[in-house]
């Protein structure tokens, strides 16, 4: 039982630390490219650090379930696409949320099976409340850049 839930937070923590990066990056380069999107930019860096404080809680949480082993974070997935445009890679960061939000699902699962309802309860409270509006907020932010595109390509400046 203890091996599988420190599986799942394996994942989850890989997932938050990929997104980290992704969203950190992101952010920067949306505050860099335009002051219309600046306020998606601020999103996705305050969300790298929501995404950060998720990350080490999961290290806390596995030394709370004796299931700490000094492990160096993993790297991020090689398979990443290179970004042409903002939109692919929001549309990247759309799905990787979407990855992380199913992750944490099944970590909550795998503890309230295990018995583990501290941990459940400490997942329910703090990394799936988080969850259920980040996606929505992404999508919002992607129309915004999405519309600025077309207007970009009518030879509309923002």
């Amino acid at each position: 039982m203890f091996f599988a839930i420190w599986k799942e937070i394996e994942d989850a923590k890989s997932l938050q630390f990929q997104a980290l990066n992704t969203y950190s990056s992101l952010g920067l380069k949306l505050l860099e490219d335009a002051d219309s999107l600046e306020e998606a930019g601020l999103f996705f860096c305050e969300l790298s650090e929501e995404k950060q404080e998720g990350y080490f809680y999961l290290l806390e949480l596995q030394k709370f379930c004796y299931l700490y082993f000094f492990n160096e974070p993993s790297e991020p997935d090689p398979d990443v696409p290179s970004w042409e445009g903002l939109s692919e890679a929001m549309e990247f960061a759309i799905e990787l949320e979407k990855r992380l939000k199913q992750a944490v699902r099944i970590l909550c699962h795998t503890a309230f099976l295990c018995g583990y309802s501290k941990v459940y309860d400490l997942l329910m409270n703090h990394l799936m409340e988080k969850e259920d509006e980040v996606v929505e907020q992404m999508q919002a932010h992607m129309g915004t850049v999405r519309s600025l595109a077309a207007q970009q390509e009518q030879g509309q400046h923002f």
